[in-house]
């Protein structure tokens, strides 16, 4: 899959927030091949593959961003409470977008753990909700609602438009990935759901979702195959050989997933990278 830029950018989600503006990038140098985009804590940074050369791009506000699939735009999440972050987390995160290489900020709204749409159309993040009524599964004395969450999606060509919400109030989530047009996510205070569509899976099971359809990974004491929503047998088994699965990250076209595959060695674990078809459920390491 040729990119312009290698799409790789290890994030840390962290609550450590900073009050200084971002500092100003350097001069822009000629690229002499792809370029990979990392965090160290909360500095953006890059390096040319190809030369070796790093080039610190801009000081964020936390370690809680995303990568464009295109590595031209960046969105971060900033501590907007004037008491900063608790020991939980953020008390009052706000969303910022700006270019990657010249980085300039612009606020997309309330929000955290934000997760871009594969085609760069969407941003979907957890929101705090507070108030209003209809909490599944929550008894308040009085009525409404406690501090509660849900998922929205901002467009980031319309930072000034209000966001869509994708899956209504509930106790807490937790983002998995976007599947189609909406996102595959653990809902507290148990429940696995597809926007507000709950499936009939512990959200232990689902590993991931496919960025381009209703495909899942699933994962149980009996293996591990990917599956669909509306169908009745799994569209593929996946022969781990006794490994199970680590970390990971599905393909855009979602035809394949690389992941981290982890075995027992004695008492400790030992990791190798793999990459796994979704149609056929086949599994190549990765030297």
């Amino acid at each position: 899959m040729t990119r312009a830029a290698t799409l790789l950018l290890a994030l840390l989600v962290a609550c450590t927030t900073t009050t200084e503006a971002p500092v100003e990038p350097p001069p822009a140098e000629p690229r002499s091949g792809p370029v990979l985009y990392y965090l160290r804590r909360t500095t953006l940074a890059s390096m040319d593959l190809a030369s070796g050369r790093r080039t610190t791009l801009a000081e964020l506000p936390s370690a809680d961003a995303a990568l464009a699939p295109d590595a031209t735009r960046m969105v971060v999440v900033e501590e907007t409470s004037p008491l900063g972050s608790s020991p939980e987390g953020f008390r009052k995160p706000a969303l910022l977008i700006g270019p990657t290489e010249e980085w300039a900020i612009t606020e997309l709204g309330p929000g955290r753990s934000p997760l871009w749409a594969p085609d760069g159309s969407a941003v979907a993040a957890i929101a705090r909700v507070r108030g209003g009524e209809g909490c599944p599964g929550v008894e308040t004395e009085g009525g409404g609602c406690p501090a509660t969450e849900e998922v929205v999606a901002y467009d980031p060509a319309a930072p000034a438009e209000p966001p869509e919400t994708l899956a209504g109030p509930a106790l807490g989530y937790s983002l998995l990935g976007w599947s189609g047009e909406t996102v595959l996510a653990l809902r507290a205070p148990g429940e696995a759901v597809l926007g507000d569509e709950e499936l009939p899976y512990r959200p232990a099971e689902l590993w991931g979702a496919s960025p381009v359809g209703e495909i899942f990974l699933q994962v149980d004491d009996d293996g591990a195959r990917f599956i669909r929503v509306d169908a009745q047998a799994p569209s593929a088994e996946v022969d781990l050989d006794g490994a199970r699965l680590g970390d990971g990250t599905w393909s855009f076209d979602g035809s394949t997933v690389a992941v981290v595959l982890l075995e027992p060695v004695g008492a400790r674990l030992s990791s190798r990278l793999a990459l796994i078809d979704s149609e056929s459920g086949a599994v190549s390491e990765v030297p």
